[in-house]
């Protein structure tokens, strides 16, 4: 039986599921051979681990596919994290840039050195 929308999906991860466990859809895409979702995960009430899933049909509509990428537990203090971000965003950046003052300063010497 399929689970169509939202509610249903909800419904199913949360049948027979512990006491105090709530499996919440946060967001759905809907398709014909496959869909992804959003999801997060709340115990006794606090917020707990988030994540993503997919799933693809076969063409009997049975899945044939699963995927479930969870948020990973572990995170770098904020500081470090966003240093790490800068890091990866700079680098590629501060390599052109160096080869491009390099570049310009080489065209300068061969500009000063014609007669």
């Amino acid at each position: 039986q399929p689970r169509l929308g939202k509610a249903e999906v909800e419904r199913f991860f949360n049948a027979g599921s512990i006491p105090g466990f709530a499996f919440i859809v946060d967001e759905i895409s809907d398709g014909s051979v496959a869909c992804g979702f959003r999801w997060h995960v709340e115990i006794a009430g606090q917020l707990g681990p988030r994540g993503v899933t997919f799933y693809q049909l076969g063409a009997d509509g049975l899945v044939t596919f699963v995927r479930d990428v969870p948020e990973s537990t572990s995170k770098p203090p904020p500081l470090i994290g966003l240093a790490l971000a800068w890091a990866n965003l700079t680098g590629p950046l501060t390599s052109r840039r160096a080869a491009l003052i390099s570049a310009a300063a080489c065209a300068s010497e061969a500009v000063d050195t014609m007669p």
